[in-house]
């Protein structure tokens, strides 16, 4: 090995355990500063799916007719975020949260995110 082949390890070595040295001792490394919270800080509950009667109470279920709509016809009284349909052709229904809610819609290539969540949205909306 050449001379400053040698330098430059030493020197990279150096810097490599200055750095170590201020991490050590600044205290910013240190765990000694996490509250001693329960996980949550002290949030509790449990993850379910919802029950057909709650989501009776938080959604509103809307005939699904965008045509007779855009011309004006039996027009909702509750807008907002279609999340979903449900029931037969001719007699769908929309699962419609009139809260005040964004939203953000992923998933991969084909799922059916336009046709399924975009396009219902799009077609329920008045002009």
């Amino acid at each position: 090995m050449s001379t400053q082949t040698i330098m430059l390890i030493l020197l990279a070595g150096g810097m490599l355990l200055l750095i170590a040295a201020a991490t050590h001792f600044s205290g910013q490394g240190s765990l000694d500063n996490i509250k001693s919270k329960t996980v949550g800080d002290g949030q509790h509950g449990t993850a379910r799916w919802a029950t057909k009667k709650e989501i009776g109470q938080t959604y509103s279920f809307i005939p699904f007719t965008p045509e007779a709509w855009r011309k004006g016809q039996n027009l909702p009284k509750k807008q907002g975020l279609v999340l979903g349909c449900q029931g037969p052709k001719n007699k769908v229904k929309a699962l419609v949260d009139s809260d005040d809610i964004h939203a953000l819609v992923t998933a991969a290539s084909g799922a059916g995110k336009t046709a399924f969540f975009l396009y219902p949205n799009i077609g329920a909306t008045r002009s």
